[in-house]
């Protein structure tokens, strides 16, 4: 057996808010109430490492803010505002606003 995973399987996480009729978490003032751990949606039960992640804020007014840590704000998107990450290595992502703000969130 070898000691490293030779796995090509690809993972795919996607979620958006509760009110706009998706499966994740409706955003509030704070970081804890919107925690979003990377869950493969093949199987939904294997956590993963992401290699990239898209953020879109689909607020018309509000800005959105993220954290790697779930302490400290990485940076904002304002309304209307998409954030692409490529190659950054994340198994959970906080994401924080006005309550009730829509959002979409992809990882693979």
């Amino acid at each position: 057996m070898l000691p490293f995973d030779t796995s090509v399987r690809s993972y795919r996480f996607y979620t958006r808010d509760a009110t706009s009729g998706g499966d994740g978490p409706d955003i509030t003032a704070d970081f804890a109430d919107c925690k979003l751990v990377f869950v493969d949606k093949g199987d939904g039960k294997t956590n993963f490492t992401s290699e990239g992640v898209i953020i879109s804020n689909d607020s018309l007014l509000e800005e959105l803010q993220f954290s790697f840590d779930g302490i400290t704000v990485e940076g904002d998107l304002l309304s209307k505002e998409t954030m692409n990450f490529l190659h950054i290595r994340r198994k959970i992502i906080y994401l924080r606003g006005t309550a009730g703000e829509p959002f979409r969130l992809w990882a693979w």
